[in-house]
């Protein structure tokens, strides 16, 4: 039996090790110790604060659950 595919990329929570800016703005500080999203493409991992992440992540359910929706309506 084949696997099933994802269309979700690797994403996971961590904290950091150390103090850095977000990957997706400058502005945003991620301070040693706080939880930050980590996508992994490939080797290379991006690092995003909390309020990217959570944008992301909104944006990211709206447009699977409307491409879910497309595809259970009948034509």
């Amino acid at each position: 039996m084949a696997r099933s595919k994802t269309v979700i990329k690797q994403l996971f929570l961590d904290r950091a090790q150390r103090s850095h800016y977000c990957k997706h703005s400058k502005k945003h500080p991620i301070s040693t110790g706080e939880k930050r999203l980590v996508v992994q493409e490939g080797r290379s991992k991006k690092h995003y604060c909390k309020i990217c992440a959570l944008k992301f992540l909104n944006e990211g359910l709206e447009n699977l659950s409307r491409l879910k929706a497309e595809l259970e309506t009948e034509e």
